[in-house]
């Protein structure tokens, strides 16, 4: 875990440039469309559960529920379009050692075993990257919006 506690202000970065960019957007987009907070709330909802806090990265990457052809094209468009499924498995590689994750099947009366995974430098830069590009887009939005934002009583 030691090359993951030195890549952990990389990973609190990357959160925080996402965070500043979509909540600049957001808050734009809610003087301009009353809807948004109901948008953002069912959405806030389905992100909480693709994002693998309840369960592990390795579960969804070696489970036996998808096909063989399709199981790591779904792990990694799960991780590439939910950017917090990917913070959370670079903050669970950067903090915690590896685990090999047993989960017991009482239906079937056997335990499967996931092979901890390392964590993909790639994706921790490309989350970065990414977080950079909304970052810049969001404030950019927002400055040029700013000023058609009316008081309401």
């Amino acid at each position: 875990p030691q090359l993951g506690l030195l890549l952990l202000p990389v990973i609190m970065l990357s959160q925080l440039l996402w965070l500043i960019g979509l909540s600049a957007l957001i808050a734009c987009w809610n003087v301009f469309y009353e809807d948004v907070k109901y948008l953002v709330s069912v959405g806030l909802q389905l992100l909480f559960f693709l994002t693998p806090v309840i369960y592990f990265s390795e579960q969804l990457r070696y489970t036996t529920l998808v096909p063989d052809a399709y199981r790591e094209g779904l792990f990694w468009a799960s991780h590439l379009i939910n950017p917090m499924a990917a913070l959370t498995m670079a903050y669970r590689k950067a903090i915690l050692p590896p685990i090999t994750i047993v989960q017991e099947n009482a239906a079937l009366g056997q335990a499967m075993q996931f092979p901890d995974m390392p964590l993909p430098l790639w994706l921790v830069a490309l989350n970065l990257l990414l977080g950079v590009g909304v970052a810049l887009l969001g404030l950019g939005y927002f400055r040029k919006r700013e000023w058609e934002f009316v008081e309401r009583p």
